[in-house]
């Protein structure tokens, strides 16, 4: 298995809102954080069934191009009955690297799957202690996430970084789209920076202030 690949895997993720990314890259600089992944632009195409089979069940199927080509494929973790809901959201995810984006695509589509919506961003990774730090610059705002194993480590990097863990959103970018469409009225359904031109993030942060934040969920999960 190449070393950027990975079997499945249990995921532990939370993100915030920044409204001053400048701001957030100098306390990552003071608490230590090293660079893990330069910025580097992402296309992204996720895929479902015709009758959302995939959606519905909290599933994601994902083609993405980022230099190298992965093919992801995530399922929520099932949580013991007798355990609360967790604050951050928990995934088993598996990657695997292919060699072409479209031959891909046409295989997915070939075997009855269907791409629902594509979208870009730019992300750009650091690391602190064993968390992934990310910066993701989406054509409708700015984010920050953190990916680890240990709830303890996410919560502990999110105080070092000065993020209040209140405010940690437990909608993924798929569902903010989702509400900014509906509650703008907009007919598109690829998130490119062309469509978002001149988009004000203000909107962004209104629609965020009514969607799940800690301890809540939604399964629209990119």
């Amino acid at each position: 298995m190449n070393a950027s690949e990975k079997p499945a895997a249990l995921e532990q993720e939370v993100k915030f809102f920044l409204e001053d990314p400048a701001r957030m890259r100098r306390r990552l600089s003071s608490v230590g954080a090293r660079p893990y992944q330069p910025r580097a632009h992402e296309a992204n195409i996720r895929f479902d069934t015709a009758d959302g089979a995939l959606t519905r069940a909290g599933k994601v199927l994902r083609l993405r191009k980022a230099g190298q080509v992965i093919l992801t494929y995530k399922q929520p973790e099932v949580p013991a009955a007798t355990l609360p809901p967790a604050p951050a959201r928990r995934s088993l995810e598996t990657e695997i690297i292919v060699d072409n984006l479209e031959k891909t695509s046409h295989l997915l589509q070939s075997l009855g799957f269907r791409p629902i919506v594509r979208y870009e961003k730019y992300r750009e990774v650091f690391r602190w202690k064993s968390v992934l730090v990310m910066f993701d610059q989406l054509p409708f705002g700015n984010f920050l996430e953190l990916e680890g194993p240990d709830l303890g480590e996410l919560r502990q990097t999110a105080g070092a970084l000065e993020l209040d863990w209140k405010n940690a959103l437990q909608t993924s970018y798929m569902g903010i789209f989702l509400a900014l469409k509906k509650t703008n009225h907009l007919t598109f359904l690829e998130v490119t920076f062309d469509n978002f031109s001149g988009w004000d993030f203000r909107q962004t942060k209104e629609i965020l202030a009514t969607l799940p934040h800690e301890g809540l969920y939604d399964r629209q999960n990119l």
